[in-house]
């Protein structure tokens, strides 16, 4: 007989599992939203009623089902064990044909217990090590796996279900997919399967900020609050993926030749070079329009890092000023900023003063650009003022008001506010010049303001880093104490301080700002254990 079962392997004859997952999607919503013979009826997609037709001119899917009635389905979804015994499952009401059928598909593809048993909105991960280092072959194909699962738990309601965005001139038509859907189609038909291993690290590294994103936008419950917190998204991206995934693009993480850059600037801005090396997509819209918005927050990323590290300097460096910063914020007028602006900044600036003056970590860590810049702007004002002369930092004023005020993208830009997939809908941006000028703005202001203040920048690799959790006293590497604050550290990434092998010895590596003519020690950086290994 031709009609067969459809075993664990068969599904390799038709192509590779991220291939073959928005095919049988396609397929089964298609059969799944046909209404059956009889009125309120539906074909239930479910594996076992799968089979396969093997002819001369190929190999076919079938769904062999009797219609049966929609009300008994209610929000439930079928998939098997590992021991093969049928499991419920419910999903989100709404759309709820949508996840039914995403279940299937990864019921099909022997994924779909490895997805079960969480409750709530649940987080792929990738494992931190092996034993063994990964060959590149390897690390692509756990690279594709990861990326599927994680777009097969969307396909099943978790993040895009709570989206709020789908109401449209289709309404609520059966068969309608959501765009948040097709989103998530896309991305799955546009893995670079073809392309080397650097483009799938890209990709993946695109997919899991904009997952960031899906899930910053939930908790905050609004796209004003997704906006403030941007720039955080690339940072948590890659805090999540282990470190032989980012090993896989020309990612520098050590200013290995001393120009003086912070560890975080330097970081931030290779990724952010890194991730224009290649497009990701070429013709789908959406995918167009989520580039520029990610695009936007790791330039958001690079200055929050770049005037973060520069502050925490300034703050060291000041520390014993009777007027470390003043109450009320001075911009230079010949800064240009938008109407209305120089009103404005005055309950931002007392936010990150109180945030800096009260050593609040978790609230320093979760400050936008905007504040950061506010808060070198009161620092330079209060203590040296002419450094503000710096053209560098007007520039970044002006990038970083527009955005925050609005405006950044002008109202007939080709990316129309209206068609922006979520989380990202109801979003500006800023466009592809304003980015590079802002990163290479902070850049030079960073440099810029450190020549002038006498800050030098250096690297330490010592057998222990030494710093009191809770008085926040540093010993440094030639074990002199010296008091800090909060406001003076700055890392990036999940772990301990960075570790590193010098001639057999596994030493903790971090970057110290320093006044080069007194070695004062005014300010303390690292990245976290698994980045910077």
């Amino acid at each position: 007989m031709p009609w067969s079962a459809i075993g664990s392997g068969d599904l390799t004859l038709l192509g590779r599992p991220i291939e073959v997952a928005t095919v049988l999607f396609d397929a089964l919503y298609a059969i799944h939203v046909e209404k059956g013979a009889a009125e309120g009826t539906v074909y239930v997609p479910f594996k076992p009623q799968l089979v396969q037709y093997a002819s001369e001119r190929g190999r076919g899917l079938h769904l062999l089902a009797d219609p049966m009635p929609r009300e008994l389905l209610g929000i439930n979804a079928l998939f098997h064990d590992q021991d093969g015994r049928v499991r419920t499952i419910s999903v989100p009401k709404a759309h709820a044909d949508v996840w039914r059928v995403g279940w299937t598909v990864a019921d099909v593809l022997g994924l779909a217990m490895g997805l079960a048993g969480e409750v709530g909105v649940r987080e792929e991960v990738l494992p931190a090590d092996f034993s063994e280092v990964p060959s590149p072959h390897e690390v692509a194909d756990l690279i594709e796996g990861y990326v599927l699962r994680q777009q097969l738990s969307k396909l099943q309601g978790f993040y895009i279900s709570e989206a709020q965005v789908d109401v449209s001139e289709y309404g609520d038509s059966r068969g309608y997919l959501p765009r948040t859907v097709k989103r998530t189609l896309d991305v799955l038909r546009n893995y670079p399967i073809a392309q080397d291993l650097s483009a799938k690290v890209r990709y993946v590294i695109a997919t899991e900020a904009e997952t960031r994103a899906m899930a910053l936008r939930l908790s905050r419950r609004s796209e004003s609050s997704l906006r403030s917190q941007l720039h955080l998204i690339f940072p948590e991206a890659i805090s999540r993926l282990p470190l032989w995934v980012l090993q896989g693009v020309d990612l520098a993480v050590v200013d290995v030749e001393q120009r003086g850059k912070r560890p975080e600037l330097f970081l931030m801005t290779s990724l952010y070079k890194v991730m224009q090396g290649g497009d990701r997509h070429h013709s789908q819209p959406d995918a167009k329009e989520n580039e520029a918005w990610l695009r936007t927050a790791l330039a958001l990323s690079v200055a929050t890092s770049g005037l973060r590290g520069s502050v925490a300097a300034l703050w060291g460096l000041t520390q014993s000023s009777r007027s470390q910063m003043k109450e009320h914020l001075y911009l230079p007028p010949d800064w240009a900023a938008p109407d209305g602006i120089r009103a404005d900044p005055q309950a931002d600036y007392a936010a990150i003063r109180k945030w800096l003056s009260d050593s609040d970590w978790v609230a320093l860590g979760r400050a936008s650009p905007w504040h950061w810049m506010l808060a070198m702007v009161g620092l330079l004002d209060s203590n040296f003022p002419s450094v503000l002369e710096s053209s560098a930092l007007g520039r970044i004023f002006g990038i970083l008001s527009k955005w925050t005020c609005g405006g950044a993208v002008p109202v007939d830009s080709p990316i129309s506010l209206e068609q922006g997939v979520w989380p990202f809908d109801g979003l500006e941006t800023i466009d592809d010049e304003a980015c590079d000028a802002l990163v290479e703005a902070v850049s030079a202001a960073v440099h810029g303001v450190d020549l002038l203040l006498d800050i030098q920048v250096v690297r330490v690799e010592h057998g222990k880093f030494s710093r009191d959790p809770h008085s926040d006293e540093f010993t440094d590497a030639s074990g002199v104490g010296w008091q800090m604050a909060k406001a003076q550290y700055t890392s990036v990434g999940p772990g301990d301080v960075e570790r590193v092998v010098r001639n057999r010895l596994r030493l903790s590596a971090w970057t110290e700002s320093r006044v080069k003519s007194t070695g004062e020690l005014i300010a303390v950086y690292w990245l976290g254990s698994k980045l910077g290994s």
